[in-house]
């Protein structure tokens, strides 16, 4: 049965893998993932100071995820952000072993029963030695926005002049010569051989197990398998390979497994399993809210989308019929980077799930402008539209994002209906029913009979997912994407702001940690409802100074972006609260004009935000290098000024850089 069950799981797995979505409304989206597929930029992460940061070192070689110098990693962790590519790479990695696989022999005889137990395969991994490199925090996330306030910042301008002045200086040195690159990522397919057995838990389907075997037999081996017989006797011999073989497990999803609530931050092998490795997909809050260990990390790798985002965009374009030949293509790839350099889309398009979206959008004529309500505003609409083909327009929009659109006011009570679930679904008490559910949970929402027919799996919003291993026949229920059920759980509260004291402010103080996972929804609410986004402000302020890790300063870049979407959606009285600052210059010579931009750009909001907190202020460190520290790239920066006097509750600061002064009276 070895031999049988090997087989049996490459060909689930060629099923399952192959082909990918590159944009979920139409027809044209589904490609060969190898045809589609571009490497992911991914980069190794140190600990400096208590707290994990990057240093630029890219990941390029499978055998560099697996190892440090030549001792083989047990537990090692890829963060990324949602729609950022962790579970593609996954994929990629499982289509990559079933190839390499498929070119060698299953030499192993493991026992299905008691009178077998001989056992003939090298388990050992076998590799070479390889440099440990690190890796570092996300940086392109929050990119920058048109200049705000710019009597406040004329001290900066000519810093702005230097990083805005040549786009096209971007352009060459971030893009180029990345696509002969790319032919050599993760081309060492090889260091896949020594893993005999690769198994794909996705976490969300599993939210009430802790067990990892268990795991797999309710995803994998009952899949495979229909009877009751075989799934009994592929119990054991998924045991047994367990037990002898290096299998490699990968756990994706992370931040959507909620665990059975004791002591278990984490999937758990049996400790007869221990030739495994554990390779787990999350969102970054989960590595701090789930109080993992330092020894329970191995290594920890940060993913922060694709490389080279033209050249998928470019692929993508390549799978519409009206773009198939070269001359066309060329054209139309051109048009559209003119598109995204005119208005600034860049910092969208390194999620590929947001440059799907913003392609697709573009060849149908709509233009985005670089808000995320924005964007997410199109995704509705578009999965209206495969529901119902009814068309109005609002006289009166309830939200900036809304003007515009066709589909959504035909079908307003319809996502009401679904705002409010993706609402009290997200912010239950019971964490393992937030994204998985049951029929029993959505008859609570009058979505309508949950059938074909049915307007929130019609139109794709809702997803169904048959449950393989329950004794009766029965369907679990998603949305298609974690963030499309925060974006409509955020109209909800823009809706119904009471929620914020009546629900949330509870949830945050059962759930420990848990103002970090409302980081996206706060992030909508900011686009949608300005004084809603203030007042949730407050109460994740308080939260994350009450944290022992407070000095991490996550929450910073929340409310930084938080408050570019403000700005982006052009809304009035921006007052969100943030009593913990921090801003540190990344001296990374491959990216050192992105670099600057960057900085240029938090400077400018961050002081925006510390304008309207001085009186809130509690932490500030701030490393702001000075004209000599790089003399090419900013020869006209002299210094950055605050007035402090006002800080009247500050019991932490550190300020390094002869790029800093400070003004007022302190007498």
């Amino acid at each position: 049965m070895i031999s049988e069950i090997l087989g049996a799981l490459t060909k689930y797995y060629r099923k399952r893998f192959c082909h990918v979505n590159i944009f979920p409304l139409d027809d044209w989206a589904e490609e060969q993932l190898l045809d589609i597929y571009m490497p992911p930029n991914i980069q190794l992460m140190a600990k400096e100071k208590g707290v994990f940061k990057k240093t630029g070192v890219q990941i390029l070689k499978f055998k560099n995820i697996f190892l440090s110098d030549t001792k083989p990693n047990q537990h090692i962790f890829i963060q990324g952000e949602a729609g950022y590519g962790k579970s593609t790479f996954l994929a990629k990695l499982i289509i990559d072993w079933c190839t390499i696989t498929s070119e060698q022999p299953a030499e192993t005889t493991l026992p299905i029963d008691d009178k077998t137990t001989r056992l003939s395969s090298n388990t050992q991994m076998r590799y070479t030695n390889v440099f440990d490199d690190l890796s570092s925090l996300e940086d392109n996330v929050f990119d920058d926005l048109p200049s705000l306030e710019d009597n406040v910042f004329d001290v900066l301008s000519p810093l702005k002049d230097v990083v805005f002045d040549d786009l096209s200086f971007l352009e060459d040195n971030v893009f180029d010569d990345l696509s002969s690159l790319e032919d050599n990522v993760f081309d060492d397919l090889s260091s896949l051989k020594d893993f005999k057995y690769v198994f794909h838990v996705t976490l969300r389907e599993s939210v009430n197990q802790f067990e990892i075997e268990k795991m797999i037999n309710t995803q994998i081996v009952d899949s495979i398998y229909s009877s009751e017989e075989d799934r009994e006797k592929a119990y054991r011999l998924l045991n047994e390979i367990m037990k002898r073989e290096r299998c490699l497990v990968l756990l994706d999803g992370l931040d959507e497994w909620t665990g059975t609530g004791d002591h278990h931050n984490l999937p758990t092998l049996a400790d007869v399993h221990s030739l495994c490795v554990l390779l787990i997909t999350t969102r970054p809050w989960k590595m701090t809210q789930a109080k993992i260990l330092d020894s329970q990390i191995c290594k920890l790798l940060q993913l922060d989308g694709v490389n080279n985002v033209f050249e998928v965009s470019r692929k993508i374009l390549g799978c519409m019929k009206e773009f198939k030949g070269s001359q066309d293509l060329d054209q139309k790839q051109s048009e559209f980077e003119s598109y995204v350099w005119n208005f600034d889309l860049l910092k969208h398009l390194y999620s590929p799930m947001m440059l799907c979206l913003i392609v697709y959008s573009w060849t149908k004529g709509t233009e985005l402008k670089g808000s995320k309500c924005e964007i997410y505003s199109l995704l509705l609409e578009s999965l209206f539209k495969k529901a119902n083909t009814e068309t109005s327009a609002f006289q009166e929009p309830p939200y900036r994002c809304f003007t515009g659109t066709q589909y959504i006011q035909p079908n307003i009570e319809q996502m009401n209906r679904l705002s409010k679930a993706a609402f009290y679904l997200l912010f239950s008490d019971t964490q393992e029913k937030s994204l998985v559910f049951s029929i029993t949970e959505l008859k609570k929402f009058n979505l309508g009979l949950l059938d074909q027919e049915n307007f929130a799996l019609k139109s794709g919003i809702l997803s169904a997912t048959r449950d393989a291993s329950a004794l009766r026949s029965s369907s679990s229920f998603s949305f298609i994407h974690k963030s499309i059920q925060e974006f409509l759980a955020a109209c909800h509260i823009a809706c119904n702001t009471n929620l914020i004291d009546d629900v949330i402010s509870g949830y945050l103080n059962h759930h420990e940690g848990a103002y970090m996972d409302i980081s996206q929804v706060f992030i909508f609410l900011c686009g949608l409802n300005m004084s809603a986004a203030n007042k949730l402000s407050c109460m994740m302020d308080e939260h994350d100074v009450g944290c022992v890790q407070a000095r991490i300063y996550g929450l910073q870049y929340v409310v930084l972006a938080g408050y570019r979407e403000a700005v982006a959606n052009q809304q009035k009285d921006i007052v969100l609260k943030l009593s913990a600052y921090e801003l540190t210059f990344d001296n990374d010579i491959r990216n050192l004009h992105i670099t600057w931009t960057n900085l240029y750009n938090d400077i400018r909001d961050l002081h925006s935000i510390w304008t309207n907190n001085k009186s809130n202020v509690l932490s500030m460190r701030f490393d702001i290098p000075d004209k000599q520290s790089s003399p090419t790239i900013c020869p006209s920066v002299s210094y950055v000024q605050f007035n402090l006097s006002s800080c009247i509750k500050l019991n932490y600061l550190v300020l390094n850089g002869n790029g800093i002064l400070l003004s007022g009276n302190y007498t």
